[in-house]
């Protein structure tokens, strides 16, 4: 139970928080309806070490024409020099989408019981985020791709400068339709900008952990895929064996931007077939993403096709990311994924990938986490802090942080290290 003093205390911070929510940052600040429309070089001076904040990247973002999402973009000034750089993506999406790890109100207990009632006004809560949500980062990757700050920059600076351009972008943005919630995506739990990411509670957001993302660290020693594997309990040595023989009759080949083209419709059935098992999905990738990234990043973007005989039966989308490899969106046929091991296959294949390169990491994303561990990846924990528009409607989310939580799963050790 609080004390009279604890009680005035929280007061007068909630108080403080009041009044600096009605404060505009110190930054000047400028919007940007296309990465086209942006002074070049103002925004390479701020993000010239994040390869997901550079021009070439967002304008393939651009390119692939999605149907749900629009683009904006900021640059923060001190006097004439450009301090921050800011990417916003705006998507038509459902309010439903958020609320996808908790039973739908239809399905639901009872609301006489106190589960029911709170299923039900989370599920509520999620619906009044309306099919307009802004997204701080990046709607198609997992990790910190939303800003970049100078590095001498005070911490509340920052957060209350990108506090301030997401309100500026979501009032000017009103024309279009109203915007129902903010998303600030994704802090990496040992990052700089993960501990002080909870200056922006002071600006209504909440924060709320969400699956990690799996990484396989590339250690010196291995010099082929071989090390790699010999490296392995007797155990998991037997199973990418398993996985290799079940796979012998795959043949992969990288795609050329025309066959890239020639394939589209064939690569969105693949990636639909995997996308229709995902729990939430934030966009509905359009049909020129994977065309429109390659001709964007050329050789720092690259398509595999896994295929029987003639027949593509999966593939796989990597791309360079600074000193590692990131394995991006893949696709299956089921239908032959069991007998041949195709998903196990691409998994492994993005290890060789990043072993043959010399990557520090290979990047494998959110999925599967219990199969990815068991190939080497370790888990990187993530966060993200969202608002509603307004306090009313922020109130009234506050359940479903008690039902939106990380998927529950198994860790495995390949190489079995305590």
């Amino acid at each position: 139970m609080r004390t009279i003093g604890q009680f005035r205390e929280r007061l007068r911070l909630r108080k403080e928080e009041r009044d600096l929510r009605q404060q505009a940052s110190r930054f000047g600040i400028s919007l940007f309806d296309s990465i086209r429309f942006v002074p070049e070089s103002h925004w390479d001076s701020v993000v010239a070490a994040r390869p997901t904040l550079r021009r070439r990247y967002l304008a393939g973002l651009e390119n692939s024409e999605p149907d749900d999402i629009q683009f904006r973009y900021a640059l923060c000034y001190e006097g004439t020099r450009p301090v921050g750089a800011i990417v916003v993506q705006i998507v038509d999406m459902s309010g439903r989408a958020l609320g996808s790890r908790a039973q739908s109100a239809e399905s639901a207990p009872s609301g006489a019981s106190l589960t029911g009632k709170v299923k039900t006004v989370s599920r509520a809560a999620t619906d009044r985020m309306g099919a307009r949500v802004l997204i701080c980062g990046s709607a198609f990757l997992s990790g910190e791709h939303g800003f970049a700050f100078a590095d001498d920059l005070k911490a509340a600076d920052v957060f209350q400068g990108l506090a301030d351009v997401l309100y500026r972008i979501r009032r000017a943005d009103k024309l279009f339709g109203q915007v129902g919630g903010v998303l600030v995506k994704d802090f990496f739990a040992e990052s700089d900008a993960a501990r002080h990411a909870e200056e922006l509670t002071k600006f209504g957001y909440r924060s709320f952990a969400v699956d990690p993302t799996m990484v396989v660290p590339i250690r010196p020693e291995w010099e082929s895929f071989e090390d790699y594997v010999g490296s392995m309990t007797k155990k998991y040595r037997g199973r990418v064996k398993s996985v290799r023989k079940k796979g012998a009759k795959l043949r992969s080949a990288r795609l050329s931007l025309d066959e890239i083209a020639s394939s589209g419709r064939r690569i969105h059935e693949l990636l639909e077939a995997v996308a229709q098992k995902a729990k939430f999905r934030i966009v509905d990738h359009p049909p020129k993403y994977f065309y429109a990234m390659k001709e964007a990043l050329g050789d720092d973007f690259e398509v595999t096709g896994y295929f029987l005989e003639d027949r593509m039966v999966g593939f796989t989308s990597t791309f360079v990311s600074g000193g590692d490899l990131e394995g991006h969106y893949l696709g299956l046929d089921y239908a032959h994924n069991r007998e041949h091991a195709v998903y196990q296959n691409i998994l492994l294949d993005d290890v060789a990938e990043g072993i043959a390169r010399r990557s520090q990491q290979v990047w494998l994303g959110r999925t599967a986490l219990e199969i990815k561990s068991s190939i080497g990846a370790v888990p990187r924990p993530l966060s993200c802090y969202i608002r509603h528009r307004n306090p009313i409607g922020n109130r009234a989310m506050r359940p479903l942080f008690h039902l939106v939580k990380p998927s529950q799963w198994t860790r495995r050790n390949p190489f079995g290290e305590t």
